[in-house]
């Protein structure tokens, strides 16, 4: 999968693919090192506390629409997500898997790129990958709330205002392997 090289309205970050090489973001924090993490340029992220509350354990498997999906451990120092900038993220060749499937936000508003999906076989499809911005609780680009969480870090502690993280997904090509 090579994510977005360029987006419109923000900035569009994966937390969950199904690897974790080449993580380029720290999204999350702990709420004792809040300004640790920096999602939307500001050093504002999801608290971990947070994220643990809503069942999203670091490193552990979390199922979501019928997708498996793990959530990065990064303990609030590694990098936890990909911040789309047309890199390549490697996925785990699953035979007849029918769908694609995101974890993510965007931030700095509702953030969307066109993606690109390479196939065992060397052919490609590529799709519009779209993720809400983290503090809208209306989702678009048909996302589904994955979780809601009561505040975000900021490097002066918890902003006080809701944010969310979303899924998407995009269907794979009949008979082929990512």
């Amino acid at each position: 999968v090579i994510l977005p090289s360029t987006v419109t309205g923000g900035q569009l970050h994966v937390f969950a693919v199904g690897t974790r090489s080449f993580m380029n973001n720290l999204g999350t924090s702990n709420n004792s090192q809040p300004g640790e993490g920096n999602a939307d340029g500001g050093h504002i992220s999801y608290s971990i506390q947070s994220l643990e509350a809503a069942h999203l354990q670091q490193g552990e498997p979390f199922s979501f629409n019928g997708a498996t999906f793990t959530w990065p451990a990064s303990y609030g120092i590694l990098a936890d997500n990909y911040q789309a900038a047309g890199q390549t993220i490697n996925v785990a060749p699953v035979s007849n898997a029918t769908t694609l499937a995101f974890v993510g936000a965007g931030t700095n508003g509702n953030t969307s790129g066109v993606a690109t999906i390479t196939y065992t076989d060397g052919s490609t499809s590529t799709f519009t990958l779209g993720l809400t911005d983290w503090a809208n609780a209306t989702p678009a680009f048909g996302n589904l709330v994955v979780a809601t969480f009561h505040s975000a870090n900021t490097p002066n502690g918890p902003t006080g205002y809701a944010e969310y993280l979303y899924y998407t997904e995009t269907s794979l090509q009949a008979g082929k392997t990512v």
